[in-house]
């Protein structure tokens, strides 16, 4: 579904007029509808990597970087992540993620100008009306305005009970599609059976 589509079903949702809506702003409209697409990025598994310049050994965090998965120096050397930076002396080489948007690789004495990140990344935000949530399998698109936007609307509303039940089922919904993408994923995956022996079949 595109952003467009989206926000009607959100404004019909809460009975609202799509053309002049009174209840939910367009912008506010669109915030609900980013955050419900935000919200699924842990079980999205979107992997990216990038190749970004260390500055005195510090390198800035992709913008749209969701969780760590691996980093290594210029001639791909595993560097080990901690997360607690008075463990840094106990490594060789290792790197922190000390704020939001920063990281850095220690020991400083020892100068890295690039590292490669792979990471999980959040799925693109959608600005424009055509905008498809393309991360996210197409047959679940209309659970972000039916349940994320109804929800918060009644949270807003103060009817606490339905938005409880309504975040009960959008947890259904996020399970439904963790599957879906975990199926997708193993669908293209190479499959190697190792016999008995430990051969390769």
């Amino acid at each position: 579904m595109q952003l467009s589509e989206l926000e009607t079903l959100g404004w019909e949702n809460v009975d609202d007029d799509p053309t002049n809506p009174n209840e939910i702003t367009k912008i506010k409209m669109d915030i609900l509808i980013n955050q419900a697409v935000a919200n699924l990025a842990d079980i999205l598994n979107i992997n990216k990597s990038d190749t970004i310049t260390l500055t005195a050994n510090v390198g800035t965090l992709p913008t749209d970087f969701h969780a760590p998965v691996r980093l290594e120096d210029s001639d791909e050397n595993y560097i080990e992540q901690i997360d607690d930076i008075n463990d840094k002396g106990g490594y060789s080489q290792c790197w922190y993620i000390g704020n939001a948007t920063t990281f850095t690789v220690y020991p400083t004495t020892t100068a890295e100008a690039t590292a490669t990140m792979y990471y999980k990344a959040y799925p693109a935000a959608l600005s424009n009306a055509t905008d498809v949530p393309s991360d996210i399998p197409s047959e679940f698109h209309h659970y972000i305005a039916d349940i994320w936007v109804k929800a918060h609307y009644a949270l807003k509303k103060n009817f606490l009970d339905e938005y409880t039940g309504l975040m009960l089922l959008w947890d259904d919904v996020r399970n439904q599609i963790a599957k879906a993408c975990g199926n997708r994923r193993s669908a293209t995956m190479i499959h190697t059976i190792t016999d008995v022996y430990g051969g390769l079949g």
